[in-house]
């Protein structure tokens, strides 16, 4: 069975001793447990040899239960009274700890689930403490666990220059491979070059390893990311934040059902979405309600996405499939987000989920997917897979 960081942590004496009489910061949310179920903040609490002075806060807040893209507040923690800082709040500025935050603490500890993607803002948002860590000479600590998408598929292409945004900070493909020790030490070493992460590892894990195949408990890191599968399924499904089509918020199964209540004929675009040639996936035409968000308490007609294999299935392909097919099926109702998204408004939402404005102009004008996988995909993902071959924790 694997052990995440948070096990091997405290099996660990040299680590400990060195965390022994320390004042830390904990980054941590309803993910954050060992695998007894323990939490992560009662676990260091029972410890006793570190005072724990501060909680900071991720989206959707340390419940894990705040819409996406909703401000998360100051608070206090109501059972320990520790307080509670927040990493998401109104605008850009937010997203950095304040001028005190950081005050009198020597070191910060990082333990939450990521899901693979690099959209997922929780690692995102750890990188705005990595220049105010190194200000205040507070060490910098990642709890590692499994990659619930997969450790060994890269999908997509690196964000492009004018592409940046808070989800895509840096060039990373849709998919990355990586776990959220890898990709923090990575980002440290090749973007800000002396700041040093201290990954702590997961036991037993190996490259190759499902999350369902490691033995630990998933625990819903935000509220609709339910299991590993919707991981899985989250790299190309997140593209539907950035259109008028619901992603299925709002039903028991996000990210895995999707549709609108234009789409009158669903068993068409199911036709047609199982005739691109997506291995390792079959799609199903179903009608939902969606209790909140897109399209909430209407009738939609949409496709409900099945993995038959996953070391096959390219979920970012079956979500370029899914906007390709919709747009060309509902060109009078299909529309691209042009709200606000993630504290940018001059940019398409699409168009920073994707990276790349080319991969929508080619979506518009029907390519293939072999074209668009081929185009713009291919060089990318070589080019990055040779960036992070030292970085790679597990074999």
């Amino acid at each position: 069975m694997v052990k995440a960081g948070i096990d091997a942590l405290f099996k660990d004496e040299k680590l400990l001793k060195r965390l022994e009489s320390r004042k830390i910061g904990l980054v941590i949310n309803v993910s954050s447990v060992n695998s007894a179920l323990e939490r992560t903040l009662d676990v260091f609490l029972e410890w006793g040899k570190a005072r724990v002075e501060a909680i900071f806060a991720l989206e959707h807040g340390i419940n894990g239960v705040v819409p996406y893209m909703e401000e998360i507040k100051d608070e206090t923690d109501p059972k320990t009274g520790i307080p509670v800082k927040s990493l998401y709040g109104r605008d850009l500025k937010s997203l950095r700890p304040g001028e005190d935050a950081l005050s009198g603490l020597d070191a910060v500890i990082f333990d939450v689930q990521d899901a693979g993607s690099r959209y997922y803002t929780f690692v995102n948002s750890f990188t705005f403490m990595f220049e105010p860590c190194r200000k205040n000479n507070v060490e910098i600590f990642v709890l590692d666990r499994p990659n619930p998408a997969g450790c060994l598929k890269i999908e997509g292409n690196l964000v492009r220059e004018g592409f940046t945004s808070f989800v895509g900070q840096y060039p990373l493909p849709n998919r990355h491979s990586l776990t959220a020790g890898e990709l923090l030490n990575f980002i440290a070493r090749k973007f800000f070059k002396d700041i040093e992460v201290v990954v702590v590892g997961c036991e037993g894990y190996e490259r190759g390893l499902s999350f369902e195949d490691t033995g630990l408990n998933w625990v819903a890191p935000s509220p609709n990311m339910p299991s590993p599968e919707t991981a899985v399924l989250y790299t190309g499904m997140c593209l539907l934040e950035g259109t008028n089509l619901s992603e299925g918020r709002g039903t028991a199964r996000p990210f895995k059902v999707f549709g609108a209540s234009y789409i009158k004929d669903p068993f068409a675009l199911a036709d047609r979405l199982n005739g691109e040639g997506i291995q390792g996936a079959g799609f199903l035409p179903m009608f939902f309600y969606p209790s909140c968000d897109k399209h909430a308490g209407e009738l939609c007609g949409g496709v409900e996405i099945f993995i038959t294999d996953r070391e096959r299935f390219n979920s970012l392909l079956a979500g370029i499939a899914v906007l390709k097919n919709t747009l060309a099926m509902h060109r009078d109702h299909f529309r691209w987000r042009t709200e606000p998204y993630e504290f940018v408004n001059d940019r398409l939402a699409i168009d920073l989920l994707l990276g790349d404005d080319n991969i929508r102009y080619a979506i518009e004008a029907g390519a293939s997917l072999t074209d668009i996988e081929g185009y713009f995909y291919a060089k990318a993902q070589a080019e990055f897979r040779e960036e992070i071959r030292d970085f790679l924790i597990y074999d």
